[in-house]
């Protein structure tokens, strides 16, 4: 896809890599705890992301694996690859946010009947938002497969553990 420098997809995955990036999450968090404020519980929404956070960096250290040898225009390469963190969070933060904003409290679940447009909307949502973080780390050459793979996977395995807790 790099090859066919289209400038849709370069500006498709430029966004990709913003909505990705800490710059994004450390402006967008503090906006929604501060517009939300206390009916949306943020709280846990700000602990899970600092379980992604330590959660991948820790396993970064442990396999301390090297990013692929690419000539980047976003960042360098001198952190470690796997697993990479612009997947872990583009898995975990939509779709914990999905289940438990709607369906952890509140007047009613998302995955209701009575709202399937609604969840079809916001399910659609969310794979596109993994689809453009992940595919810009893969068109940027930034990440390789195994990595946004791996994140992809430890982005799963960690919604799905820390929605009992919540």
């Amino acid at each position: 896809l790099r090859a066919a420098r289209d400038p849709a997809l370069h500006a498709l995955f430029t966004v990709g890599h913003y909505l990705g990036s800490e710059a994004f999450y450390l402006t967008a968090i503090p906006v929604l705890c501060w517009s939300l404020g206390q009916r949306a519980h943020m709280n846990m929404f700000v602990a899970y992301f600092s379980l992604n956070v330590y959660v991948g960096n820790w396993l970064k250290n442990c396999f301390a694996l090297a990013r692929p040898a690419v000539d980047l225009t976003y960042g360098d390469t001198t952190d470690f690859g796997w697993p990479s963190m612009y997947a872990v969070n583009a898995v975990g933060l939509p779709f914990f946010a999905l289940r438990y904003w709607f369906g952890g409290f509140g007047d009613g679940t998302i995955f209701s009947l009575e709202n399937e447009l609604l969840t079809a909307a916001s399910y659609t949502l969310g794979i596109a938002w993994v689809v453009i973080v992940c595919g810009a780390r893969l068109y940027s050459g930034a990440s390789s497969p195994a990595d946004v793979q791996g994140g992809m996977l430890v982005g799963g395995i960690l919604v799905r553990t820390w929605l009992p807790v919540c």
